[in-house]
């Protein structure tokens, strides 16, 4: 991209053997647009984003897939990597994953939810599956939330997922801990 309009670069402008990071790429095309002075050149540089640098349908040509880091394929990107740090999965299109296949689910202490409904625990030994009912729960009702909260999401009481329960504790100042939402032993 940095050898198109407005840059222009060729390797007799630059040393073409230098290692370069993506902020040392930027620097130099924000340095190139801005030598002029002119005010309104300046302003452009500073405005320049790394979109416009590294535009997307050049990626194959400015960068090496590598293991760890997003290879794009056709219409997805795919990460490799032996371990994912992170503190919530979330679908990137839709309202789930579609598909997770694991060796061993190793959930919370003692708790475990299949669906939006059923809720399995274990309790003073026991293995208990409740099935949540159709209302507002207690936590939810002692923040103050009524069905008119619910059906302003847009939801109702029958389809109220455990993703709009946790919104609505968060908008009312309530926990987005789950257990603590759902605290009750009988749904």
């Amino acid at each position: 991209m940095l050898t198109l309009f407005p840059w222009n670069l060729t390797v007799n402008d630059i040393n073409a053997n230098t290692v370069r990071s993506v902020n040392d790429w930027m620097v130099l095309a924000r340095s190139v647009m801005g030598e002029t002075g002119n005010a309104a050149d300046v302003a452009e540089a500073k405005g320049l984003r790394i979109r416009d640098v590294f535009p997307y349908d050049y990626r194959d040509d400015d960068f090496i897939p590598t293991e760890g880091f997003p290879n794009h394929l056709e219409t997805r990107t795919e990460i490799i990597a032996d371990r994912v740090v992170c503190d919530r999965l979330q679908a990137k299109t839709g309202t789930s994953i579609a598909r997770m296949r694991v060796r061993n689910l190793l959930a919370g202490p003692a708790s475990v939810w299949l669906g939006e409904r059923l809720h399995v625990s274990t309790d003073s030994s026991r293995a208990l599956m409740l099935y949540r009912k159709e209302n507002i729960p207690a936590y939810l009702t002692g923040l103050g939330v009524v069905e008119a909260d619910v059906l302003a999401i847009p939801s109702t009481l029958a389809t109220l997922s455990l993703q709009e329960v946790e919104d609505l504790s968060v908008a009312n100042a309530g926990s987005d801990d789950l257990s603590v939402c759902q605290r009750s032993k009988r749904f």
